[in-house]
């Protein structure tokens, strides 16, 4: 048994209790890796993988990759742009993201404004869907670093606006908590809970989320050549 599948055991014991009491509800489980690539100051490259089971973790949802580029203007502003590609036991998605994000702190926190605008468009077979989605998804997140252990904790807020012709409301929102802990200082491991919850929709479903991830940087440093004296 590897690691992973040991890490899927504990966790579904330990929220067994919590499946089994909301019944009216899903549970959902995400695992997925990153890996990012410095070009340059400025650029730097990206490429998740992820991996979604819902029906209380007994079925296939989604499994997409999404490479993505971002640029840093200053310390505090950044701008990227995401392609997915997701497959579902259905259909196809393809999807867009551009990001605005700004950054400053607050003494010892951290503070994280995001905006993401989304295109997506679903396809089966060589057919696609009429209508596209448009989404504009504001989100807020906080960041506090215990430096003695090295571990990361965050809480994030985000809404969904739908910007399609048709619809233009808010019908969805998150609360995300988050922990991420340096493995080594180009490796680390995270873990998620998300809640999310719909609105505006006939059907008001209620979502608890956990995400597992590990990302990596493989930047090849270079390493400074030693002046003679």
């Amino acid at each position: 048994m590897n690691l992973i599948a040991r890490y899927r055991i504990i966790i579904l014991l330990l929220l067994f209790p919590i499946i089994s009491f909301a019944q009216n509800r899903d549970f959902v489980l995400w695992e997925g890796f990153s890996l990012k690539y410095e070009l340059s100051d400025k650029w730097s490259a990206e490429l998740k993988n992820q991996l979604r089971l819902e029906n209380n973790v007994s079925q296939f949802k989604s499994a997409f990759v999404t490479p993505g580029i971002t640029y840093k203007i200053n310390s505090a502003f950044r701008v990227s742009m995401g392609y997915r590609y997701s497959l579902t036991p259905t259909q196809n998605k393809h999807r867009v993201d551009l990001n605005f994000e700004h950054r400053y702190k607050i003494k010892k926190i951290k503070l994280q404004l995001k905006t993401r605008l989304k295109f997506q468009r679903e396809s089966i077979g060589n057919e696609q869907n009429e209508i596209p989605e448009y989404f504009i998804r504001p989100r807020i997140t906080a960041v506090y670093k215990i430096k003695p252990i090295d571990l990361e904790t965050s809480f994030s807020t985000e809404l969904f606006y739908d910007l399609t012709k048709y619809k233009q409301e808010f019908n969805r929102y998150r609360f995300n908590f988050g922990i991420s802990y340096d493995i080594t200082k180009r490796n680390s491991l995270s873990l998620n809970y998300i809640y999310q919850q719909a609105f505006n929709v006939p059907n008001r479903v209620q979502v608890n989320i956990l995400s597992l991830g590990l990302s990596a940087d493989i930047t090849q440093k270079a390493k400074k050549e030693k002046q003679p004296k």
